[in-house]
């Protein structure tokens, strides 16, 4: 063989070493950052497999854009149908082997596939180059517009079993179909900027630098807007901006970038949260003084970032008790409590709550829990015959006053504090509820002090407040209902004879943790805090499961609870040795025994199950959203724009075609092998 011979066997080997070695690696760095994530290893694990994924991406980018696109069209398709292939068969091995990962890493491959033939599409060159990138334009584009109209419409629908499912595949459509649009609409200006046709050489490079500069201009304009964001505490939303920035850039380069950006937000989102073991109270020693924690979530400790293990199972028990909550660590400070018995279930309502006995047709367990809470107690007595309960802390209320409902309808576009009387409305029977829930607490422990404690105000009462997207009205009504909820619950105590913590109503604003009081991230409560589940992993990527956090006190609100239940009980020893503070006895339960059952949360904006309200939910929301549309379509001018800006700051990028490239397959119109790569940034 001669020198020549061997010199370009060589050379083609480096070359298929230097285009597909990068590539493999971001295939599988790709699915072991997937894997990982989705089998819930531990958070250490995840980030060294964060950390590969990114190293693997940075090569395959930086070998992009480098070199450009080395490799026909064609070799790229087939390679992207074998990805696609390749995950329609792991998700199909899913069916049979069972493996809770499968499903995801399938998914991975085939967007990996997907975008890799996406790239094919774009590097066909020549005039069938460009009839496919005019056709896949305008196809996509109609896709695009047709779904979002459909879902617009869908929102009418007075069938609600079929919304949720039709909703969820137009989305699917609407986002392949963005994706598809932006990529070919990119290859489509960028072959128009550096095109040599009809113009002169002067010609093309002002044009170029004009759309250049401009784009410089448009992106410095973005960056500035996210950096007065975030200096106004707007984290999440200047986040988001600089997260669309950097999407739209990894479209139109044409490097993967966009696949790796959104497998990595996803993968660390959905990311199991860390689990400790629950501790196991001494029930049979004598001298335990045994704290026992009832009720909701706000007891529960829901908005902290660590959970009891198995309390915290997408589709099990979902009670979230968190080791940071303020009942535990009262029950660890030794006094004057050493144990504590935790029942406290997020989601709880007054029927979860109640003796089973004492209203049979409505109490229920919540779901991965074996019983209400208080015949848990009555059991946990029953099986311990030394286990005396010191003191009985009970928080309930909140969820049948419906302040999720409110939550989601103030999150929502308009003003929530117009709906004030679907909910004010609804306190009179919340007490009713509260009424008869402590009365069965009190008749399953006589002679134990029961002390109930308010809902704290999570807002500050300022006329201004950065990085809170409600407006003063809103941030008025949910002060106004808090206060009633827990004048409410306050009511219901005195009725029942039960005590009352009233000073740990603004445990919070002494120690200045509200909201609007200090930046979000020093608060004792959260706004909008994006959290996964545990569970199976189909669960823990469900975007719907990752805001249970919000509206919730953290680790430093719990500390900031725990410590006032702790002043309160130290102001008021006689709780200690005196059952009631009053000698009224427990009342009777309605004689319906339907008080439980009354009240309903009130017209949630995502639960299809309220249909007594949903139906005014829905046309209240709509009204909103049309409201909006003049918003809508500024949003939808600034996006074109920073499209506009990223095609021409990409076009900038000196993307040369691999000349040690493996000759294309022959064939295919266009084909580099039988043209020369023209590449955006080629201005000669």
């Amino acid at each position: 063989m001669s020198d020549s011979g061997t010199a370009g066997g060589l050379g083609e080997q480096h070359a298929l070493l230097r285009t597909w070695v990068p590539r493999a690696g971001f295939v599988v760095g790709a699915v072991v950052l997937v894997w990982v994530s989705a089998a819930g290893a531990p958070i250490s694990v995840l980030w060294f497999a964060v950390g590969l994924f990114a190293a693997c991406t940075l090569v395959f980018v930086a070998r992009q854009l480098r070199y450009g696109h080395a490799g026909d069209p064609l070799r790229l398709a087939r390679v992207g149908g074998l990805l696609v292939l390749a995950g329609l068969l792991v998700c199909a091995a899913y069916l049979v082997i069972g493996a809770d990962a499968l499903p995801l890493v399938g998914a991975a491959l085939v967007a990996l596939g997907v975008g890799w033939a996406v790239e094919a599409m774009r590097r066909v060159e020549g005039p069938w180059g460009e009839r496919l990138i005019h056709v896949t334009t305008i196809a996509t584009g109609a896709a695009l517009l047709l779904a979002l109209i459909t879902l617009v419409v869908l929102l009418a629908v007075t069938d609600q079993s079929l919304v949720g499912p039709v909703a969820i595949a137009l989305a699917g459509v609407a986002v392949v179909a963005f994706v598809g649009s932006v990529n070919a609409a990119s290859e489509w200006t960028l072959r128009a900027l550096t095109s040599t046709v009809g113009a002169t050489r002067v010609l093309r490079w002002s044009l170029l630098s004009v759309a250049r500069t401009a784009g410089l201009v448009v992106l410095g304009l973005v960056l500035v807007v996210v950096a007065v964001l975030w200096s106004r505490d707007w984290i999440l939303t200047s986040a988001l901006g600089v997260g669309v920035v950097v999407l739209l850039l990894a479209l139109v380069s044409n490097t993967h970038a966009d696949v790796a950006l959104l497998l990595v937000v996803v993968a660390v989102l959905a990311a199991a949260p860390i689990e400790v073991a629950p501790p196991v109270p001494a029930l049979d020693d004598a001298s335990a003084r045994v704290l026992v924690a009832m009720g909701d979530s706000y007891m529960s400790g829901e908005g902290a970032d660590t959970y009891f293990a198995g309390t915290d199972d997408a589709q099990g028990d979902e009670c979230r008790r968190s080791p940071t909550s303020y009942p535990v660590t009262a029950a660890s400070a030794g006094n004057p409590f050493t144990q504590l018995v935790f029942l406290a279930c997020s989601g709880a309502r007054t029927y979860h709550v109640i003796a089973r006995s004492d209203d049979p047709s409505h109490a229920r367990a919540q779901q991965g829990e074996p019983d209400t809470q208080t015949s848990q107690l009555t059991s946990l007595i029953r099986q311990h015959p030394a286990f005396r309960p010191g003191l009985v802390v009970l928080s309930i209320g909140g969820n049948d006053a419906g302040f999720g409902t409110i939550a989601e309808s103030c999150l929502a576009p308009g003003d929530c504090s117009t709906q004030r009387a679907l909910f004010v409305d609804n306190l009179p029977k919340v007490q009713q509820a509260l009424v008869a829930t402590y009365a069965s607490v009190r008749r399953a422990v006589p002679n134990v002090p029961i002390l109930v404690v308010p809902y704290p105000q999570p807002f500050a009462n300022v006329a201004r407040c950065d990085g809170v997207a409600l407006t003063g009205d809103e941030r008025a009504f949910l002060r106004d209902f808090v206060n009633r909820l827990d004048g409410t619950v306050e009511g219901a105590a005195r009725q029942a004879g039960v005590w009352y913590a009233a000073e740990m109503r603004d445990a919070l604003a002494r120690e200045h943790l509200q909201l609007c009081d200090r930046p979000k991230a020093e608060a004792g409560i959260n706004f909008l805090a994006l959290a996964s589940v545990n569970g199976i992993s189909t669960q823990r990527f469900n975007p719907t499961r990752w805001l249970h956090n919000s509206l919730h006190p953290n680790g430093r609100g719990h500390g900031a609870l725990g410590r006032a239940l702790t002043a309160w009980i130290a102001q008021h020893p006689q709780i200690l040795t005196q059952p009631s503070p009053s000698p009224v006895e427990p009342p009777s339960l309605p004689a319906a025994a339907g008080a439980v059952a009354a009240p309903a949360p009130q017209c949630s904006l995502t639960d299809s199950g309220q249909a007594s309200c949903q139906d005014v939910a829905r046309r209240w929301e709509l009204g909103q959203v049309r409201a909006l549309w003049p918003f809508g379509l500024l949003a939808l001018v600034a996006l074109v724009l920073i499209w506009a800006a990223c095609v021409a700051i990409i076009s900038w990028v000196p993307s040369r075609p691999d000349r040690t490239s493996l000759p294309a397959a022959p064939g295919l119109p266009g084909s580099p092998a039988a043209a020369p790569l023209q590449t955006a940034g080629d201005t000669s």
